[in-house]
């Protein structure tokens, strides 16, 4: 958060610098406020709809006009700004435009753009402020409940896919069961005797299914 504040009295005091210099321009360009979230991307515009070869346009960032990118005659140059924005800086070669993308409360601060070209020189100012990403206890609490719903739908799920499987089995085993009947068996050795009792000619049979 003191890396926040930081930002803004540094931007603030880029901004009375500039002032005090008069670097407006001649023109009298006004500075143009953008304000953006940590982590987003933000594009600085030139409001120029294509850029000449012989246009050259410059990009400088902080209260010592470091050169962070350029355009001359269609090259692009870049690599001032390594040390501090890494390969966040994108740089339009058609329009000039300045994008900073994954943006960070660091590159809070005076971003001026001078433009030459052979109808003359143009100069704009932005005032860019990143705002820390916070989040916050009550974001913690919905956050958790949020994760609680999920596992128990999930275990809900989970119950309502294996539960019907589980019974299916138990009612299979439950049908098996001990069937005995009887099967009378005639021997033709016991066809002619009269004496032989009916209970001696029955076989006991187990079948199990």
């Amino acid at each position: 958060m003191w890396s926040y504040f930081l930002g803004i009295i540094q931007g603030f005091f880029c901004l009375y610098l500039l002032l005090m210099n008069g670097v407006f321009g001649v023109d009298g360009d006004e500075v143009k406020s953008v304000s953006v979230m940590e982590g987003d991307s933000v594009t600085l515009h030139t409001d120029i709809t294509e850029i000449q070869r012989d246009d050259q346009i410059l990009w400088q960032f902080g209260s010592n006009k470091t050169r962070i990118a350029e355009i001359y005659k269609e090259n692009i140059d870049t690599k001032d700004s390594k040390k501090t924005f890494g390969d966040r800086l994108k740089l339009d070669s058609q329009t000039g435009s300045l994008t900073i993308t994954n943006i960070t409360i660091t590159h809070t601060g005076i971003y001026q753009l001078q433009i030459i070209s052979n109808r003359g020189s143009q100069y704009n100012i932005f005032n860019v402020t990143v705002y820390e990403r916070v989040i916050t206890e009550r974001s913690h609490f919905i956050l958790l409940i949020a994760v609680a719903v999920a596992v128990v739908l999930l275990a809900v799920a989970l119950g309502v896919r294996y539960c019907p499987r589980k019974n299916y089995k138990q009612a299979g085993k439950a049908q098996t069961k001990e069937i005995i009947y009887t099967q009378p068996m005639w021997p033709q050795r016991f066809e002619n005797m009269a004496d032989v009792v009916e209970a001696d000619r029955t076989i006991y049979s187990r079948v199990i299914t």
